[in-house]
């Protein structure tokens, strides 16, 4: 059975975050990924798009569109997907999500299989997966490419910046235990 990750914070995974980040910046712009048993994949390469909110579909989108690799998408608040499809350059997959839906519920363990489903589909074994995810849920990246089987070069992590979520989980977790909000921009006691 595959395992479904729900329910946990960037707080706890700060320094997760902090080496993902990292690690994006300093990746080559068209890199051979590499296995540290020294086993190189090149093979065709694959947009993953597992994206919360609104902002990170968008970004996801945007740099699909400019790698130019097959994109398979999972995006929890369908209605951002409105032209995605259609952008000249940008091979999409719907995986099953409603493209008129406008909820923010999270993802649930039907829509983590459909997406991990598609990923053993795709993979043969040389692939290389670009999977793209919201600022705050690097585990799903990670879970995702676990329950496929892909090996560590394999894949990659590409984290896509939610606005104020991220910025109020870094407030929370760095200002003292106090938060913000839209309507104030200095910390207050939550």
């Amino acid at each position: 059975m595959k395992k479904f990750l729900k329910g946990f914070v960037c707080l706890a995974l700060s320094a997760v975050c902090a080496a993902g980040f990292a690690a994006c910046a300093e990746t080559p712009a068209d890199p051979t990924p590499q296995d540290p048993s020294g086993d190189t994949f090149d093979g065709t390469h694959y947009n993953i798009v597992f994206t919360l909110a609104t902002i990170p579909p968008v970004l996801a989108a945007l740099d699909s569109v400019g790698n130019g690799y097959e994109t398979y998408a999972m995006i929890e608040r369908g209605n951002t997907y409105s032209g995605i499809a259609t952008t000249e350059g940008l091979n999409f997959h719907n995986v099953g999500f409603d493209v008129t839906s406008n909820k923010s519920e999270g993802f649930q363990e039907e829509q983590f299989t459909a997406m991990v489903d598609c990923i053993e589909e795709l993979n043969k074994g040389e692939e290389v997966f670009h999977i793209y995810l919201r600022d705050a849920d690097p585990m799903f990246g990670f879970a995702l490419a676990a329950n496929a089987g892909l090996k560590k070069g394999q894949y990659e992590l590409i984290l896509c910046e939610d606005g104020v979520s991220t910025y109020t989980n870094f407030r929370t977790t760095y200002v003292d235990g106090k938060s913000v909000s839209a309507q104030h921009d200095e910390p207050y006691e939550a």
